[in-house]
């Protein structure tokens, strides 16, 4: 026990010198001695608290160690997170002056457009002066255009800065995904936007510098699916199905005077109608041909038809899903089926669909 006491003291391995300490104090508590049996205890709980305090300190220091690396992955976490927010906010600015870049190239596009119309006009109201009666009709179309146009610009333009500041917002609060309806809507007022524009650049063509029909005899079947091509998304998009009657018919046309004519009637029919019928019926007779477009839409009151194809007439209404228009379409057909030696007429009851239809020569005599 002389040499376990010697061997425990020497040893720097605490658990050993631990049990040797615990043997010790069990053989002299065996043989009475109790004495020498308190002094191993107390060495043996020493070296037990010693072992624990180890323990303890061991614990402490791989906590520590835990805690300092959670310390520096949460800050790599939040740098990570700053810089993708920094990101997305440069993202943004950058989108925000691109189409803040957009709206003024438009507006500035537009108001050369509004311009030169405008000396387009005052230039028509020298040379026809003794025109009176003329020169008023023009007037009201003039008024009309300015009218609408400026008014249609300032909604498309208020709907895109405040489209603007709610996208913004969404990205601020970190909510990307509630953008998707304001894509939708930007989209729709783009769609708005370039048809206006489309409509009155060819109006601008027409009166510009006036329009010389290319007639030839042309398939107003083929121009039909052409234009149905071109506007099939809109058909789908209101659910309205397109149905053509035609033939071999042909009439003597400008190609792209029927193509503008077709597409307008055609997209008009469309507007107000829903999950209903486009009806597209051709014939010949008495060296002309008619198309009849007939939908199954909203219809229009007697006053509405009376005033349909008075220039200087207030007639736009909003489509089945709020589409809105111009009433510069109208004025396109008319112009170009006088430039073609054509007519149109219109037949509708309210809420029992309408009816267009055009006619045009069929030989060129």
């Amino acid at each position: 026990f002389v040499q376990s006491e010697k061997f425990a003291e020497k040893s720097g391995f605490l658990p050993e010198k631990s049990n040797i300490y615990f043997k010790l104090y069990q053989y002299y508590k065996q043989t009475g001695d109790y004495k020498h049996a308190l002094k191993y205890f107390d060495l043996h709980v020493n070296a037990k608290d010693s072992i624990f305090n180890l323990n303890a300190a061991k614990q402490i220091e791989e906590l520590e160690i835990q805690y300092h690396t959670a310390q520096k992955e949460l800050e790599i976490t939040k740098l990570e997170t700053t810089n993708e927010l920094n990101q997305k906010e440069i993202s943004f600015r950058k989108r925000e002056r691109n189409i803040a870049t957009i709206g003024f190239l438009i507006l500035a596009v537009l108001l050369l457009l509004l311009y030169r119309l405008f000396t387009m006009v005052k230039k028509q109201k020298k040379v026809l002066d003794g025109q009176n009666k003329e020169l008023e009709k023009l007037n009201g179309i003039q008024n009309q255009i300015f009218s609408i146009i400026s008014h249609d610009f300032r909604s498309i333009t208020s709907s895109y800065l405040a489209s603007a500041k709610i996208i913004e917002h969404y990205l601020n609060k970190g909510q990307p995904e509630k953008l998707l309806p304001i894509a939708s809507e930007i989209g729709k007022n783009s769609k708005n936007l370039s048809s206006m524009l489309e409509n009155l650049l060819q109006w601008a063509v027409l009166k510009r510098r006036g329009f010389e029909p290319g007639k030839n005899m042309i398939s107003v079947k083929e121009s039909i699916n052409q234009v149905a091509g071109l506007l099939k998304d809109q058909f789908e998009a209101k659910n309205n199905t397109l149905i053509i009657n035609a033939a071999d018919e042909k009439v003597f046309c400008d190609p792209e005077s029927l193509s503008i004519i077709l597409r307008n009637i055609m997209a008009n029919a469309n507007k107000f109608t829903q999950h209903g019928n486009i009806t597209i019926d051709v014939r010949s007779e008495n060296n002309y041909g008619y198309i009849k477009i007939t939908d199954t839409g909203t219809g229009m009151t007697q006053e509405a038809m009376n005033t349909l194809f008075q220039p200087g007439k207030d007639k736009t209404r909003q489509g089945t899903a709020g589409e809105k228009g111009t009433g510069i379409g109208l004025l396109l057909v008319t112009e170009h089926l006088k430039e073609n030696l054509g007519e149109i007429k219109v037949s509708s009851e309210s809420g029992k669909g309408t009816c267009f239809e055009i006619k045009l020569p069929n030989t060129t005599q």
